[in-house]
């Protein structure tokens, strides 16, 4: 007795994303896109001032 388990993806290259769940994975996207540029720039601003005290 063999299951056949279909595995499918549930969006399509050329297919649309319902507006529901397009709105938390845009969101989640530009935060992602604000997160990856402001990282870099606290870290050098921590590190400059801390190397400034001295």
């Amino acid at each position: 007795m063999k299951n056949k388990v279909s595995i499918e993806n549930i969006y399509n290259l050329n297919g649309r994303v319902p507006l529901l769940k397009a709105i938390p994975f845009g969101i989640q996207h530009v935060l992602a896109m604000f997160v990856a540029n402001l990282t870099p720039i606290i870290l050098i601003a921590t590190v400059a001032k801390f190397f400034g005290k001295n």
